[in-house]
């Protein structure tokens, strides 16, 4: 097939939204090609009775139907060369992702507590390619904790305490972040300190306890326990990402700490 005839044919096949090939391709209603995600939030973007095609602007329903036969015709033309190159890099990176996401559901499923954490975090913090959905991040953040991960505890009892993804229950959660921090989790001493620092969460403001566990985070383990298989390593990422250790520093530093040895 000719570059000119290439470009031409797999023209037809981008989604005029995302202006990217599909990799969850639909017909929609006007009888244009969508990728799923992006014309389903066109449509409830759309608070107009009467729903219009973003291609034509003549009324449209709102039905989606899938189709499975052009992903794979997408596919076969990225493993002949038939696609230009950077929309087939994308694509692919697309699939990179799902086969990541399968793999880490499974992982899940089959009680790996540190792919349990991560895909929580993945339903919390949207990544991945995962939508949000803070009832299923509680969900694995919870079956984390009776699988007894640490990083799982601690996030148990935050959203607890902050009430995301299930009713707030501030004794609870702090019975689980003070568990979480007692065991050696290095962020779950710090939002401990960091509570005692502030006065938050029904903790008294206390520089001295603040300053224990501020300076027990620092020689905490990490996240992830003392097992690396790939889902710890992800999480440990993660904390790092998440964490400022100047802030931590600087927080110490304000309590009067003359040192960082000591962390009874």
């Amino acid at each position: 097939m000719s570059s000119s005839v290439e470009k031409t044919f797999s023209a037809h096949l981008i989604c005029p939204i995302t202006l990217e090939l599909p990799f969850d391709p639909v017909h929609a209603e006007d009888g244009k090609l969508y990728e799923r995600q992006a014309i389903q939030e066109y449509i409830a973007r759309q608070r107009r009775r009467s729903l219009k095609s973003p291609m034509t602007r003549a009324p449209m329903g709102k039905r989606l139907f899938p189709a499975p036969h052009i992903k794979n015709l997408i596919e076969e033309m990225i493993e002949n060369g038939e696609v230009e190159v950077d929309l087939s890099l994308r694509w692919i990176n697309k699939k990179k992702e799902e086969l990541f996401r399968e793999r880490l559901v499974n992982a899940a499923k089959g009680g790996d507590s540190s792919a349990m954490v991560y895909l929580g975090n993945c339903y919390g913090e949207p990544r991945h390619g995962f939508p949000e959905n803070q009832k299923k991040a509680f969900e694995w953040v919870e079956k984390a904790h009776n699988a007894g991960h640490v990083l799982g505890t601690f996030l148990f009892g935050c959203s607890l305490l902050e009430g995301v993804g299930a009713r707030a229950n501030a004794e609870q959660g702090l019975l689980h972040t003070f568990d979480a921090a007692q065991r050696g989790c290095n962020v779950a001493a710090f939002f401990v300190g960091a509570a005692y620092m502030e006065g938050k969460f029904g903790l008294p403001l206390d520089p001295h306890q603040a300053k224990k566990w501020l300076r027990k985070g620092l020689f905490s383990c990490s996240a992830s326990e003392k097992t690396k298989g790939m889902y710890d390593l992800k999480l440990s990422e993660q904390v790092d990402e998440r964490m400022d250790w100047e802030q931590v520093l600087d927080a110490l530093h304000k309590l009067g700490t003359d040192g960082v040895g000591e962390t009874s």
